[in-house]
C-alpha cells in the first residue's frame, strides 16, 4: 500500500476589534512552507519522596501560550498590510493611489504616546491530519533581510515575523480558500536614502551604494497574564517600539562620511519598489522612513569576491526625533484593499 502524503497548509483570518481572542474563520491561505506546530504548554515537575528509589514526581501545567515564527524565504508585498496591521498599528483603512486600479496604500504609523490597538489574526496551521488553531495571534516583531545577488540572479526577500496567541486548539479547515496574492519583492529594486532630518527623509538617495540589508522592528506588543479564570493571557500590553538597520555598502566616500557622523541623527528611508500595479496605477511599495543615528561602521569589514575588503557595515539604530515626533513610518502600496 502506497503511503498517505502529508499535506501541510497555513490560513489566516483577522478577528474582530471588539472580540479579540474569539476564533474567526479563515478568509485566505497563507503562501508559506509548513513546519511543525509549537508547543503551548510546559509541564513542571514536582518532586516528592516516597520511600522508593525512584523519581516518582507529581506535575502542574499552570499556564499556556504559544509562541513561534513565520519565515518566507521569498516575501511578497501581500504580506505587508496584515504584518503591520498585527505589529505596528491597527484599524487601519487604506485608500486607492488610482481610481478603479486598485492600488490600495496602508499607512500604519504606530503612535509614540497612545494606544496603537494592532489588529489580531485567527491562524490555522496543520495538515490533512489535524488543524490546529491559534486566536489572538499578534506580532511582536518583524525581519526584513535582502541581498543583491552578485551573478545577476534571483535577489529575494526574506521575512521573518515572531507572533504570539493564545493557545493550540484542534479545529477543521476552512475550506476551498483562494492563497494571497504574491508579487515577489526584490533586493535588486530596493533603494536607500539617508538624510539629517525628518522633512528632507527621501532626499539623499544613496546610488550605487548597498549591496545587503536587515531591518528588525519590534512592536512592542507582549502578552499579560493576571489572576483570572483561565491559564491563556487575559489582554495585550505595549511596550517601547524599537528598530535595528543593518546594511553593507560599497566601500567609499559614501561610508566614510557616515563614518565620521556616527553619533550623529539621521532619517533613513529604505523602500522596496515593485511593477505597476493595475496597468497604469501605481507601484507597488513596501518602504520605512527611520529615525535614528548610526551607531557603528566597519570600514573593510568584508570582502567582495576575493578582494581586500572593500564592503564597509552599518549600524543605525532607532531614536525618537522630538522635532518631528517620529521613530518609523511605514508605507505599504499593494493590492490588498481589506484584511
Amino acid at each position: 500500500m502506497s503511503p498517505v502524503p502529508v499535506l501541510g497548509k497555513v490560513q489566516i483570518g483577522k478577528e474582530s476589534a471588539l472580540a479579540q481572542g474569539t476564533p474567526v474563520a479563515a478568509t485566505k491561505l497563507l503562501p508559506i512552507s509548513q513546519k511543525q506546530i509549537p508547543v503551548d504548554r510546559k509541564v513542571t515537575p514536582i518532586p516528592y519522596d516516597v520511600g522508593v528509589n525512584a523519581d516518582v514526581t507529581g506535575k502542574l501545567i499552570q499556564g499556556i501560550l504559544v509562541q513561534d515564527t513565520l519565515s518566507w524565504d521569498h516575501g511578497f508585498f501581500e504580506l505587508f498590510p496584515y504584518l503591520l496591521s498585527c505589529l505596528l498599528k491597527g484599524g487601519v483603512s487604506p485608500t486607492e493611489g488610482t481610481t478603479g486600479k486598485g492600488d490600495w496604500q496602508w499607512a500604519n504609523e504606530p503612535s509614540l504616546t497612545g494606544s496603537n490597538a494592532q489588529d489580531s489574526l485567527t491562524i490555522e496551521r496543520g495538515d490533512n491530519v489535524q488543524a490546529v488553531q491559534h486566536a489572538f495571534s499578534i506580532f511582536k516583531s518583524l525581519k526584513i533581510s535582502g541581498q543583491v545577488n552578485q551573478d545577476g540572479g534571483e535577489s529575494s526577500v526574506k521575512v521573518e515575523a515572531d507572533y504570539f496567541a493564545l493557545q493550540n486548539t484542534n479545529t477543521t479547515f476552512t475550506a476551498a480558500l483562494s492563497p494571497l496574492a504574491t508579487t515577489y519583492l526584490s533586493a535588486k529594486l530596493a533603494t536607500l536614502a539617508i538624510d539629517p532630518t525628518y522633512a528632507a527623509a527621501g532626499t539623499t538617495v544613496m546610488a550605487n551604494f548597498m549591496r545587503s540589508f536587515d531591518l528588525t522592528i519590534a512592536g512592542g506588543a507582549y502578552p499579560m497574564f493576571n489572576s483570572s479564570s483561565q491559564e491563556t493571557f487575559d489582554e495585550i500590553g505595549q511596550g517601547p517600539l524599537s528598530f535595528l538597520l543593518n546594511l553593507t555598502a560599497k566601500r567609499g566616500a559614501a561610508t566614510e562620511a557616515l563614518r565620521a557622523a556616527i553619533g550623529t541623527f539621521k532619517c533613513a528611508r529604505l523602500a522596496l519598489n515593485g511593477p505597476v500595479i493595475g496597468g497604469t496605477g501605481k507601484n507597488a511599495l513596501v518602504q520605512f522612513d527611520l529615525c535614528g543615528y548610526i551607531e557603528d561602521v566597519i570600514p573593510m569589514a568584508q570582502n567582495d569576491r576575493g578582494k581586500g575588503g572593500n564592503l564597509d557595515t552599518l549600524v543605525l539604530h532607532g531614536q525618537y526625533d522630538p522635532v518631528s515626533s517620529k521613530l518609523i513610518v511605514p508605507k505599504v502600496i499593494t493590492g490588498v484593499a481589506t484584511l
